[in-house]
C-alpha cells in the first residue's frame, strides 16, 4: 500500500559529548502533531524516529521501495543538518519522484541556504501542521502546491519565498500528537525527573514565549505570541497517554510553563480532581517564582522546576536580556526548596563578555544555590538568534553546519575574547565535577537511588564526568 507521508526525525545521538548517557530520550512532538493533523484529514502517515530507533539509511531505502511515499518530511535543527542532508540525498537517489519537504527551526531561519545546499524540494517555514497537509492535498497539482502559504521552494535557478502562514488558532482544535506512530516504549527519562528509567513523554500546554533572550531560538517556530490550550484538554491528553501507553512521567515542553499561572493552576486542579498519580516537570522562570502556585503544582505531581539562569554574572545577564538578577534567582531557588520540589538550574558558559573570572563567579553561584541538579552548556550562536547576529557581526563564520553538532556540549563554536577552546572545554567539565562530585551532594544522592539500574546509571554518568 502506497503511503502518503513518511516523517523522519534525524538522529542527534553523539552530539552530547560526555553527557550522552545523562540525556533524556524525548519523542519528536512536532512530528507527532503534524502526523495527527494529516491523519485527521484522511492521509496515511508513518514516522521514523532515528534518534531512538535502530533505523539505518538502508532501512529508509527499503521503506521507500516498499511503501513508495508520496511525500517525505524531515524535521531539522542546525545540529542535525548533516544527517538531514544525507537522508535527503538518499531519498532523491532511490525515490526521485517523491516530494521531499523539510521543516523545523533551521530551515525556517535559513530556507534559501537549506534549499541550495541540499536536495530538499520544499521548506515548510514555521508551524507545520496546516502547511504540510495542504502540500499533501495538492501534491498532484504543482501549480497549487507552489501557491501554498508558508513555504519556500526552487523554481529554475531561483528560490521563491511565499508569504508566512499565520499561527494556528485555537490550539485546542489540533488533535493530540500521533503517539501511536512513535516507539513509545523507547522514550525514557535518564535524569532530573526523579524517575530514572521510567517511560515518559513530552507534552505541550501552550506555544510561544513573551521573553526575548538573545541566545534563544525556541520561538523561531512559535514566535512570541502566547497561545494557550484549555486545561481540561491538556489533562485529557495526559489521561489518554497514561491509559494507552502506561506513561505516568511527563515533561511540559512549553518555553516557560509558569508564565501562564491560570493555565498551570487549571491543569493542576484538573489532575487533582481526577486523582491522577503522575510525575511531571516544567520550565519556570526566576522572576515568576510563586510559592502558592508551586504548592498546588507539588500536590498535582510536579517533581521538577527547571530554571534557565545562564550566568552568575549580572552584566552577562543584562546582555542576554534575561530580565532576571542573581538575587531573583536566589529567591526563586529558596521558594522552590521551601515547597519541596526538586529544582534544576541551567547555565551557559562562554557567552560574550565571559572571562575566567566570570566563569568562576558562575560556578560559585551554583554552589551557593545548591540546587538538586545543575546543567552546563557551551554558548552556541544558533541561526535565528540575536547571539548569532552578534557573532556574525564580529566576522565569525558559521557556514559549516556540521560544527554545530557537538558545539553545545563538546566542542565550543564561539570563543569569547581572551579565552581558548581548550579553556572552555576544561571549564565545562570542571563545572560538572565541582557541582556533582561534592561529598555532600554524593551523600544526598545515595538516598535518591531507587534501583540497581538507577545506581548503575549514576555510576556511568559520574565516570563520564571524571574522564
Amino acid at each position: 500500500m502506497a503511503l502518503d507521508l513518511l516523517l523522519i526525525n534525524p538522529p542527534s545521538r553523539g552530539s552530547y559529548g560526555f553527557l550522552e548517557k545523562a540525556r533524556d530520550c524525548c519523542p519528536p512532538l512536532g512530528l507527532g502533531y503534524i502526523a495527527a493533523y494529516a491523519e485527521d484529514k484522511g492521509h496515511t502517515v508513518e514516522i521514523y524516529d532515528m534518534d531512538v530507533e535502530p533505523v539505518t539509511l538502508g532501512d529508509i531505502q527499503e521503506r521507500l521501495a516498499r511503501s513508495r511515499p508520496a511525500v517525505v518530511g524531515l524535521t531539522t535543527t542546525t545540529p542535525t543538518m548533516a544527517p538531514v542532508i544525507e537522508i535527503a540525498a538518499l531519498v532523491k537517489r532511490h525515490a526521485p519522484e517523491t516530494l521531499l519537504i523539510a521543516g523545523g527551526a533551521h530551515v525556517s531561519v535559513l530556507p534559501e541556504e537549506s534549499l541550495r545546499r541540499s536536495e530538499i524540494d520544499i521548506v515548510v517555514r514555521g508551524e507545520g501542521e496546516v502547511t504540510t497537509e495542504e502540500i499533501l492535498s495538492r501534491r498532484d497539482r504543482p501549480g497549487e502546491t507552489e501557491a501554498t502559504t508558508g513555504i519556500s521552494f526552487r523554481r529554475g535557478g531561483h528560490v521563491i519565498h511565499n508569504p508566512d502562514r499565520e499561527l494556528f488558532q485555537p490550539l485546542d482544535a489540533l488533535p493530540f500528537p500521533a503517539r501511536h506512530l512513535l516507539p513509545m516504549d523507547r522514550y525514557r527519562t535518564n535524569n532530573y525527573l526523579e524517575a530514572y528509567g521510567n517511560r515518559f513523554t513530552s507534552i505541550m500546554a501552550s506555544r510561544g514565549c513573551p521573553y526575548h533572550c538573545k541566545f534563544c531560538g525556541h520561538d523561531t517556530i512559535f514566535k512570541h505570541l502566547l497561545r494557550k490550550r484549555n486545561p481540561v484538554r491538556v489533562v485529557d491528553e495526559i489521561e489518554e497517554v497514561r491509559g494507552r501507553y502506561g506513561v505516568d512521567v511527563f515533561m511540559f515542553d512549553d518555553s516557560t510553563f509558569t508564565v501562564n499561572p491560570d493555565l498551570v493552576e487549571g491543569i493542576c486542579r484538573e489532575v487533582l480532581a481526577r486523582r491522577l498519580k503522575i510525575k511531571w516537570g516544567c520550565m519556570g522562570r526566576a522572576n515568576l517564582a510563586d510559592e502558592r502556585l508551586y504548592r498546588i503544582m507539588k500536590q498535582a505531581g510536579c517533581v521538577l522546576i527547571f530554571y534557565g539562569v545562564e550566568s552568575g554574572d549580572p552584566d552577562i545577564l543584562k546582555w542576554l536580556r534575561k530580565e532576571i538578577t542573581p538575587d531573583m534567582v536566589r529567591r526563586a531557588v529558596k521558594v522552590v526548596k521551601a515547597v519541596g520540589i526538586p529544582v534544576n538550574t541551567s547555565f551557559i558558559l562562554g557567552l560574550p563578555g565571559e572571562t575566567k573570572e566570570t566563569i568562576e563567579r558562575t560556578i560559585r553561584f551554583v554552589l551557593e544555590l545548591d540546587p538538586d541538579y545543575a546543567t552546563f552548556s557551551l554558548a552556541t550562536p544558533y541561526p535565528g538568534t540575536e547571539f548569532h547576529d552578534f557573532a556574525v557581526a564580529q566576522h565569525l563564520d558559521f557556514s559549516d553546519w556540521t560544527k554545530f553538532a557537538a558545539a553545545r556540549y563538546a566542542d565550543p563554536l564561539y570563543i569569547p575574547k581572551g579565552l581558548t577552546a581548550e579553556e572552555m572545554k576544561r571549564s565545562h567539565r570542571l563545572a560538572y565535577r565541582r557541582f556533582y562530585m561534592r561529598p555532600a551532594y554524593l551523600w544526598r544522592s545515595l538516598f535518591k537511588i531507587k534501583s540497581f539500574g538507577d545506581l548503575a546509571h549514576k555510576v556511568q554518568v559520574a565516570k563520564s564526568f571524571l574522564r
